[in-house]
């Protein structure tokens, strides 16, 4: 789970999915960017969150190639924290996107890995 957005945080509002769907489309490639400059850079509660934020997205439109490079930076940074809910929320999308990928046997060991759990 996200956490809240901290204070003086501009979140943005859409009128409706549609919306929201242009702006992903145009802000696409800035997410992927951002995603990997925060990793390296230290900032890793935004470098596993950012990603958390559009994994539907990165779904729907069968950019999986990309969703596995900010997953394995994701799960990274998660790590790195030492956060187990981070861990845990990255471990799920990796194992949503292996399920797609018809990668069944990878699927169930991202969802059977666990945070604190053996590999």
């Amino acid at each position: 789970m996200l956490r809240p957005p901290q204070d003086g945080t501009v979140v943005e509002a859409f009128k409706n999915s549609q919306q929201a769907m242009d702006w992903l489309d145009a802000e696409y490639q800035a997410l992927l960017a951002v995603t990997a400059l925060a990793a390296s850079t230290g900032f890793d509660n935004y470098a596993w969150q950012i990603p958390a934020t559009f994994v539907r997205y990165l779904d729907s439109h069968g950019h999986w190639h990309d969703w596995a490079e900010v997953q394995r930076t994701a799960l990274a940074a998660a790590q790195r924290l030492g956060d187990r809910n981070a861990q845990a929320c990255v471990l799920r999308a990796s194992g949503g996107l292996c399920l797609r990928l018809a990668r069944h046997g990878r699927a169930r060991e991202h969802f059977r890995q666990g945070p604190g759990k053996r590999r």
